[in-house]
């Protein structure tokens, strides 16, 4: 891999030219349960501004192809090494997204296994949850792939449209529809929710005094 080509992905992976307008990102609310804190949503990710949108920094879910093809025309890599670029950065984005699922995964088991050592569910709910939790998983990478092989103009009319039926439905938790499924009752969800919601960033101290100066 010669130099251009290197410092083409350091860029790339650094300053966060592998996210397009409306690519795909299932945010969840961390804000309280009144707000409906577990609502896993499709949702138009917004200009990209050095973070990725779920709460953690790091590469994005597709990959800008315009870029490569930006540098093709002007002659500064090849067509060969504009595609070794491509299916180099997509591989490394693939195994990041799926250490952070592990992560996040055994993060969520743990917590519910508090939850049956204290009696809040029983180890039969447990094991419901999490299926119900891989189930939705399989189908999110089912539209992360549908979504992957269209094109930019393709992608923003799909979520325009999933923008608006989402909004017709309205705030519908992934635990509330335990609840409607009889899997969990009211109280059993709500201590669910809290149990698994991802933890709120801590604030910087250095930062928060500057601003506060």
């Amino acid at each position: 891999m010669n130099k251009k080509i290197k410092a083409f992905i350091s860029s790339a992976l650094i300053g966060g030219m592998l996210l397009g307008a409306g690519n795909l990102v299932f945010a969840q609310n961390t804000g309280d349960a009144s707000t409906d804190s577990s609502k896993a949503a499709v949702v138009e990710q917004a200009p990209f501004k050095g973070g990725f949108r779920h709460g953690k920094k790091g590469l994005g879910m597709f990959f800008r192809e315009d870029i490569l093809s930006e540098l093709t025309e002007k002659g500064i890599i090849s067509s060969e090494q504009a595609e070794k670029v491509k299916e180099y950065v997509e591989q490394k984005m693939e195994q990041e997204r799926q250490q952070r699922q592990q992560q996040r995964r055994q993060q969520i088991e743990e917590a519910l296994q508090k939850l049956v050592e204290s009696g809040t569910i029983t180890s039969e709910k447990k094991d419901k949850i999490l299926a119900y939790l891989d189930e939705k998983e399989a189908q999110r990478q089912q539209e992360i792939e549908k979504v992957k092989n269209m094109t930019e103009e393709e992608r923003k009319a799909y979520f325009e449209e999933k923008k608006s039926s989402l909004q017709k439905q309205g705030k519908y938790s992934m635990m509330q529809e335990l609840v409607d499924k009889g899997i969990l009752t009211e109280e059993e969800a709500k201590a669910v929710m809290e149990a698994i919601r991802p933890p709120r960033p801590v604030p910087d101290a250095s930062t928060s005094n500057s601003e506060e100066t």
